[in-house]
């Protein structure tokens, strides 16, 4: 059977290592195929490199990359994808030292685009697409900062209109760049399909210029999408709860998203014949991060956030349930 990718790893590395994950990347480049509705005909190299020092030494010996620049990238990202030769280079501590990566879903994706697309495709669209095809849990609670940056923060939409380079980018918004370019995919996905995203892609490859190309397939100018994308992303949902799907240890967290900014939050908890009220400071961005579970009983509870101001939210959650799975809940009535 075909490959649709090839792992190089360091000699270090134990073949039980290697073996559990290079099955980690296949099942990933699965992913990426169906998600593009093509396979990888021309199977991508992925470079393994065991840690952010040798992740570094490769970038900059072997790849080309500056000394400075590789060594931003080996502190800030899990992955590279080199455009030039077609294939991806790891970091390996974001593989080894962590839970179920999904760092290569993200850079397998940048090779899909770019074999669709070239090397034209704006790093808002090319990262955001990563993002999004790296999820494994659409309701995740990740997703609570970026849709508060685009409530609350204007001066995010600079990330589609100006040319500053994507590394710059992401560090003016503390990091969550990738997020908010993955909500304008996510957005333009439900507005025009995947189908419409991907020959909207293959026209850019064709030599279609990305604006072009983006607003022939919107129907609208891509000013007028970047303006209303906070309110397309947040749509009836301005205020809302995401929660985890449960843990081993039985905690679920909750982050209320949407909020104004360090603005004081009222939250209470009903169910089981209790109540639990109490008063929080929602962070830089508008959200707040909590936890629920033990010690409090199993079963069916409501959570509730509501400010001063009258912004509110919440959702129906239970408690105690390994198979509970993540949640979104949207502004109280």
């Amino acid at each position: 059977m075909a490959r649709s990718t090839d792992l190089w790893t360091e000699t270090s590395m134990s073949t039980a290592v290697a073996n559990a994950i290079d099955a980690t990347l296949v099942e990933d480049a699965g992913a990426v195929e169906r998600y593009f509705g093509r396979p990888f005909l021309d199977p991508p190299s992925v470079f393994l490199f065991t840690s952010r020092q040798s992740f570094a030494a490769a970038l900059e010996r072997q790849f080309g990359f500056s000394a400075d620049v590789a060594a931003l990238l080996s502190r800030q990202s899990g992955g590279v994808t080199l455009a030039g030769i077609d294939a991806v280079a790891i970091n390996g501590e974001s593989v080894l030292n962590a839970g179920r990566s999904t760092i290569f879903r993200h850079e397998l994706t940048h090779v899909a685009v770019h074999r669709l697309s070239g090397d034209a495709v704006p790093a808002w669209l090319d990262e955001g697409l990563a993002t999004l095809v790296e999820e494994r849990d659409p309701i995740g609670i990740d997703r609570a900062t970026a849709l508060s940056i685009l409530g609350n923060e204007p001066g995010a939409l600079a990330i589609f209109l100006d040319d500053r380079s994507w590394l710059q980018h992401n560090t003016d918004l503390g990091g969550h760049a990738y997020g908010v370019a993955a909500e304008a995919v996510r957005v333009m996905e439900d507005r025009i399909g995947r189908p419409s995203v991907i020959a909207m892609l293959e026209r850019m490859g064709a030599g279609a210029s990305p604006d072009t190309a983006m607003e022939d397939t919107l129907g609208e100018p891509l000013s007028r999408f970047v303006v209303e994308l906070p309110g397309r992303a947040l749509a009836d949902c301005p205020q809302g709860i995401f929660v985890s799907a449960a843990r081993p240890d039985g905690l679920r967290i909750w982050q209320a998203y949407g909020f104004r900014v360090q603005s004081s939050m009222a939250v209470t908890v009903d169910g089981q014949g209790q109540h639990y009220a109490f008063r929080v400071v929602s962070d830089r961005y508008g959200v707040y991060t909590g936890t629920l579970g033990t010690p409090m009983a199993a079963g069916s509870y409501t959570l509730r956030v509501t400010t001063d101001t009258g912004e509110r939210a919440q959702i129906a959650l239970a408690l105690g349930d390994p198979a509970s799975i993540a949640q979104r809940g949207c502004t109280a009535p």
